[in-house]
């Protein structure tokens, strides 16, 4: 290669996480087939994930909301697309159409994360002046009346606020001793410089 070429390195470690989330869905999926009882709780616990690693307040409710309905939405067209490669008694299934299929839907299931993730954009953009206004009044009335509500349904929810919150204290308080020892150490350092010279 010549030099000042450009270089392409394929990182596996980068790969990793996406093969062990596209595992763990058809595990689930696996899990749904074997066990229809499982398939709520499931569903609910990813919801709660889902929401908790959007932060767990407004914006994470409305990430989770928009993109469970967004998924919702496109089920007739999975079930119309998958009628149409099995259900006409096509022995010969072409190898080629299924890979579309599953192709195509994790390329719908990236753009309706990509919609979720710019969710209250979209609510304003829907609703003109009176969305603002209403992701504005979300974001302030959310804490004091929702957030009690929403957690009494999803006790989780408050569980892993609760946790996070002590974790975040805990680091804080770690940080905040690292900084007066730091100070401390600074002033013997200067005491002993001081004492040093006038010896």
């Amino acid at each position: 290669m010549p030099a000042g070429g450009i270089k392409f390195r394929f990182d596996c470690a980068s790969v990793k996480p996406i093969k062990q989330h596209i595992r763990q869905i058809f595990a689930n999926i696996e899990r749904g087939v074997r066990e229809p009882r499982s398939i709520g709780p499931m569903m609910r616990g990813g919801a709660v994930q889902l929401w908790q690693s959007r932060g767990g307040g407004l914006y994470g409710l409305g990430y989770v909301v928009t993109f469970v309905a967004l998924e919702v939405l496109e089920i007739p067209e999975l079930f119309r697309d998958l009628y149409a490669l099995f259900g006409g008694g096509t022995v010969g299934l072409a190898l080629s159409a299924l890979l579309t299929l599953i192709v195509d839907f994790f390329v719908d299931t990236l753009k309706n994360m990509i919609f979720a993730f710019i969710w209250p954009g979209l609510l304003i953009s829907y609703l003109d002046g009176w969305g603002v206004l209403l992701v504005a009044l979300g974001f302030a009335s959310f804490d004091p009346l929702l957030r009690p509500l929403i957690e009494r349904v999803f006790p989780e929810l408050k569980h892993a606020r609760e946790t996070q919150e002590t974790e975040k204290a805990q680091k804080q308080a770690q940080k905040q001793a690292k900084k007066e020892a730091k100070k401390e150490a600074k002033k013997r350092r200067f005491k002993n410089k001081k004492q040093s010279a006038a010896d």
